[in-house]
């Protein structure tokens, strides 16, 4: 996963809970964080992590070769077009699958960019057939979102 919001952002309402749910599954969590600020989440997201890469101060060269070199197969950008991404470099990918998810939501426009992980709400079928990517539609929503559900212990997908 690359990312400039492995901190307290919008993000990480549903990226570290997913990621939770990820590493209890037994898969192994490679992210590349390409800020310099570091948070509280910050340090969760380096405590969750097998591998918790720091990339801001990397060329984009420099970072495609971290992440070519690295053992993941997928590699999930979760910025788009926002602050921070690092398009340019997973743009240079030789050797990895790259999915967009997240970010802005909206096509990252790179035909390098493999898939764009939506739904149809998000994404309708009409709008994705000018996007570069393979769109893949999830289900329901494209947006996971686990919280403890007014300090109930309840989740809110059991309210």
């Amino acid at each position: 996963f690359v990312s400039g919001d492995f901190n307290n952002s919008s993000v990480s309402v549903f990226v570290l809970p997913f990621l939770k749910q990820l590493k209890k599954l037994g898969i192994e969590l490679h992210l590349f964080y390409s800020s310099t600020y570091s948070d509280s989440y910050t340090s969760e997201y380096s405590k969750l992590a097998n591998q918790f890469h720091w990339i801001a101060s990397l060329s984009d060269i420099e970072c495609a070769t971290l992440i070519d070199k690295s053992p993941v197969d997928v590699v999930v950008d979760l910025s788009g077009h926002t602050n921070g991404n690092r398009l340019p470099a997973l743009a240079r990918l030789r050797q990895k699958m790259t999915v967009s998810w997240l970010g802005t939501n909206f096509t990252t426009g790179l035909s390098s960019i493999d898939c764009f992980l939506t739904d149809a709400i998000t994404t309708p079928p009409e709008i994705a057939k000018a996007y570069p990517e393979k769109v893949l539609y999830i289900s329901d929503s494209s947006f996971p979102y686990f919280h403890d559900f007014c300090g109930s212990g309840k989740k809110t997908d059991d309210v």
